[in-house]
C-alpha cells in the first residue's frame, strides 16, 4: 500500500508560541520551533505518526494497535514536493530526519516560502502569516507533476493539498484537473483538499474525495447542499470544533447529496484546545488511510461503493457503517493534532479518548 502526498507549495513552518496575542504589542516568545511543512508535508507527517517506525504504538490499545502496526509494515508514505533556495536546503535536511518517510523532492528556481504560526496559550485561534511562494515555471510544474505520477499505481493514494504556488507553471487552477485525471488512469485514488479558484477548477475533475473546510466549501457551493460538486464525488467538510460531515455520491443526480442521510461525525463532552493549525491536515491523512485499507480489504474504493449504492445508503447498514468509521477516525485524528504543538504532529496517546468521545450523526 502506497500513499502519496504532493504539496505543490511547501513551506519552512515557524511555530511561536505566546502567553496571548496582542495587535500592535512586543511579544515575549515562551517557545519556538521550525520544520518542514505545506499541507501536503503535514499530512505525510502525521501518518508517520500514526505509524511510522518510531510512533509510540505501545500506548494504544490492543486492537487500535495492531491496526497500526500492519500500517508499519505495509504502508509505503512518500512526500513530493518543490523546492528551491537555501530554505528549500533546511526543508530537504527536516524531512530526512522523519524515520520512515520518503521524500521526492523537485529543484526548482524560486525559493520556498516561510509560514508562521503565532499560537496563544489562553485558548484563543493561532495567527497564521502565509508568504505566497515563488512562481514555478511550466518545466518545473512537468517536472513535479512526472515525478508524482511515477510514482502511482493500481491501488495506490495520492493527495493534493494546500495552496497553489503562483506562476504560469503552476497550472495550479487548469492543470490540477488534468492530474487528478492522470492518476486515476494509473489506478491511484487522489483526495484532494485546495481551495478558492484551485477548488472551483477541480470539483468535477473525477478526484475520489475532496476536503474543503467549511469556509471554502461554502465559496463554491453557497447553498452548502453540495450541488455545485461533480455527482460521483465524496466530499467530506470539516468543520472545526463542530466537526465534519460527508456528501455522498448521488450517481444518476446533478449533485452529491443535499444532505438526507448523510452522517457527520463530531466529539462530545470535551473542551478541546491547543494548535488547530494542523487539525485539516490530519483529517486528510486519516482519510487517505482509510481508503487506502478499504480498497486492500474490499477489492474495491469507497467512492465505487458509494456510487454504487447511489440513493440507497441509508438501506445499506455495512456500507454506512464504513462511512462511520471513515468520519470517526479523521475526527479522532484532527482532535489528537489540535493536541500537539505543532502542524504535522499527532498526541497519539489521545486517540482512545477521542474515539470514545465521537459522535455519529444524521443531518
Amino acid at each position: 500500500m502506497r500513499i502519496v502526498t504532493l504539496t505543490p507549495n511547501p513551506a519552512w513552518d515557524m511555530t511561536h508560541r505566546v502567553a496571548e496575542l496582542r495587535p500592535g504589542a512586543s511579544h515575549r516568545v515562551l517557545a519556538a520551533s521550525g520544520r518542514a511543512g505545506g499541507k501536503g508535508i503535514n499530512v505525510a507527517r502525521t501518518l508517520m505518526g500514526l505509524f511510522g517506525p518510531e510512533a509510540p504504538l505501545s500506548l494504544l490499545p490492543t486492537g487500535m494497535r495492531e491496526d497500526f502496526e500492519h500500517s508499519r509494515a505495509t504502508c509505503e508514505v512518500i512526500a513530493v514536493a518543490p523546492v528551491g533556495g537555501r530554505i528549500g536546503e533546511l526543508l530537504a535536511e527536516d524531512l530526512e530526519r522523519v524515520a520512515g518517510l520518503e521524500a521526492r523532492l523537485v529543484p526548482v528556481s524560486g525559493a520556498t516560502r516561510q509560514s508562521i504560526a503565532v499560537v496563544p496559550d489562553d485558548g484563543s485561534h493561532p495567527t497564521l502569516l502565509n508568504e505566497p511562494g515563488a512562481p514555478v515555471a511550466a518545466a518545473e510544474w512537468d517536472m513535479l507533476v512526472a515525478t508524482t505520477l511515477d510514482l502511482l499505481g493500481e491501488g495506490s493514494v495520492l493527495t493534493v493539498s494546500g495552496s497553489m504556488p503562483p506562476g504560469p507553471g503552476a497550472a495550479g487552477r487548469s492543470g490540477l484537473p488534468e492530474l487528478v485525471r492522470a492518476a486515476r488512469a494509473r489506478g491511484a485514488q487522489v483526495l484532494v483538499d485546495v481551495s478558492g479558484a484551485a477548488l472551483a477548477a477541480v470539483r468535477d475533475s473525477g478526484a475520489d474525495l475532496l476536503k474543503p473546510n467549511r469556509e471554502e466549501f461554502l465559496e463554491v457551493d453557497p447553498r452548502g447542499e453540495g450541488a455545485s460538486f461533480a455527482p460521483n464525488s465524496l466530499v467530506v467538510v470539516t468543520d472545526g470544533a463542530r466537526g465534519m460531515r460527508a456528501y455522498v455520491p448521488r450517481a444518476g443526480e446533478s449533485d452529491p447529496g443535499t444532505g438526507t442521510g448523510a452522517p457527520g461525525a463530531a466529539l462530545t463532552g470535551l473542551t478541546l484546545t491547543g494548535n488547530p493549525t494542523g487539525a485539516g491536515d490530519a483529517a486528510l491523512a486519516a482519510l487517505a488511510w482509510f481508503v487506502a485499507g478499504y480498497r486492500e480489504g474490499t477489492g474495491r474504493t469507497l467512492r465505487d461503493a458509494l456510487v454504487a449504492e447511489a440513493s440507497k445508503i441509508e438501506g445499506n447498514p455495512a456500507l454506512r457503517h464504513d462511512l462511520e468509521a471513515m468520519l470517526t477516525l479523521a475526527v479522532a485524528v484532527s482532535a489528537a493534532a489540535v493536541r500537539a504543538p505543532v502542524a504535522g504532529a499527532v498526541d497519539l496517546a489521545s486517540l482512545p479518548e477521542f474515539f470514545a468521545n465521537n459522535h455519529i450523526t444524521t443531518l
